[in-house]
């Protein structure tokens, strides 16, 4: 497994993030990292999208 560390995180967004998690009943890690992975993705997506669009 790797990790990472995120330094600097604004008290209002880790806030935000606990109040997430405890409504969906997980972890703030399990949120933060479930979070993460869906931002990767769709980034992914949209940059696999836009080349079939540009390139057909």
């Amino acid at each position: 497994m790797n990790q990472i560390i995120v330094r600097n995180l604004d008290d209002e967004i880790m806030q935000r993030l606990k109040q997430i998690a405890w409504q969906e009943g997980r972890p703030p890690e399990e949120m933060a990292r479930n979070l993460l992975v869906d931002a990767v993705l769709a980034r992914t997506t949209r940059r696999m999208v836009r080349e079939l669009e540009t390139h057909g």
